[in-house]
């Protein structure tokens, strides 16, 4: 079975952004038989007015206000995991809230997705399939 997995990362070598540094997120194919996995496509992140008054604004440096979660969380809406260095609690319910689980994973790439993918097989045998 395959799956698609959403990754924060400057260079494709690691997982590496904030994100809410987040330009744009690289989309993998997994393979949860073989752990195999792919580039798919680059999704960037459009120039929109994200301004929500109603949020507060950030003190460090990135744009996670409801508005442009969203817009994420529906761009990001066929993965069901998002890789990522460093994510606030916020955006992590948002996303939550849409199936999307959000793991912080400051690590060489194939190295968190070799452990997303142990992990994601070894409950999917706990819950009988249902992950």
């Amino acid at each position: 079975m395959k799956y698609k997995i959403a990754v924060t990362t400057s260079s494709g070598g690691a997982v590496d952004l904030h994100f809410g540094q987040a330009g744009y997120f690289s989309i993998y194919t997994v393979d949860s038989e073989s752990g195999e996995y792919t580039l798919s496509e680059k999704r960037i992140i459009e120039e929109v007015d994200f301004q929500d008054d109603n949020q507060p604004k950030s003190n460090h440096g990135c744009s996670c206000n409801g508005t442009r979660v969203e817009y994420i969380a529906k761009l990001l809406s066929d993965c069901i995991y998002l890789l990522t260095g460093k994510i606030g609690g916020h955006p992590h319910r948002i996303l939550l809230s849409y199936g999307i689980s959000a793991l912080e994973t400051p690590y060489p790439l194939e190295y968190a997705v070799k452990k997303l993918n142990d992990y994601k097989k070894q409950h999917q045998q706990k819950s009988g399939g249902f992950l």
